[in-house]
């Protein structure tokens, strides 16, 4: 799903390392991918796309592992077939897990380069980004206070969560029990200044898809060039593309 999207010049920090969470295309590795589970694969595909040091982080069932830009293509390679080999003694604990699973986490866990454990993910990530990271996560797997405070706490560091829709929001009465809970920690409603100071902003929705926001106000937002939009539009565009030609 690579297009010719944004190009690395457009991208502000071009040099700031990216960490992706692969935990929620982890937890499907074997199974036909849903949306959320394209879209990520999406962003794994862009990551190893680009001239820039690329990382991964995945949530496990005793912690937490980084992969580097090796161990995210071995990961592209294996998710969708779910070819893993056999599983480790570790992950025999397991229990909760299925077979699949095991022998996933099994495998990358071995092309880590950094494990800790759920106490310690702060440490390694201190330890494996001195300078900083920009930390994507695009499956909502892995949305945890431990997480964010881990990443928020290294210097110059960035985070950015995205959103798929409104649903759980918009119809709680349809949801499952902690559904809500879930989303209300990470959204909040933003002041006017919070929106003039955005580097970008778009409108999201069924028909609209992304809709970029140029001003408000009359107020300008950012310097115009708009290159996370751009990208979102380009892969939402070869996407439907793809699916409409089925």
């Amino acid at each position: 799903m690579r297009g010719g999207g944004t190009k690395l010049g457009t991208i502000p920090n071009k040099d700031r390392p990216i960490c992706l969470d692969l935990t929620h295309l982890l937890s499907r590795t074997g199974m036909v991918h849903t949306g959320v589970d394209r879209v990520e694969w999406a962003y794994l595909e862009w990551c190893l796309s680009l001239d820039r040091p690329v990382y991964a982080v995945v949530r496990s069932a005793f912690g937490y592992f980084l992969l580097d830009r090796t161990g995210m293509v071995f990961a592209h390679q294996h998710l969708k077939t779910a070819d893993w080999g056999k599983t480790d003694l570790l992950s025999q604990f397991a229990f909760k897990l299925s077979p699949t699973r095991r022998a996933a986490e099994a495998s990358l866990r071995k092309r880590a380069f950094a494990r800790a454990t759920p106490s310690r993910i702060g440490v390694m990530l201190r330890r494996s980004f001195p300078e900083g990271v920009a930390y994507l996560n695009t499956g909502h797997s892995n949305l945890s206070k431990r997480v964010f405070r881990a990443f928020s706490a290294l210097k110059d560091a960035k985070t950015g969560v995205l959103i798929h829709d409104l649903i759980p929001l918009d119809w709680p009465d349809y949801q499952r029990a902690g559904t809500v809970a879930t989303f209300e920690v990470h959204e909040r409603n933003y002041s006017l200044v919070d929106a003039y100071g955005a580097d970008e902003a778009f409108l999201t929705g069924t028909f609209g898809a992304q809709t970029p926001v140029g001003e408000i106000d009359g107020k300008l937002i950012g310097d115009g060039s708009r290159p996370v939009t751009a990208r979102i539009r380009t892969l939402y565009k070869e996407l439907v593309e793809v699916h409409t030609a089925q």
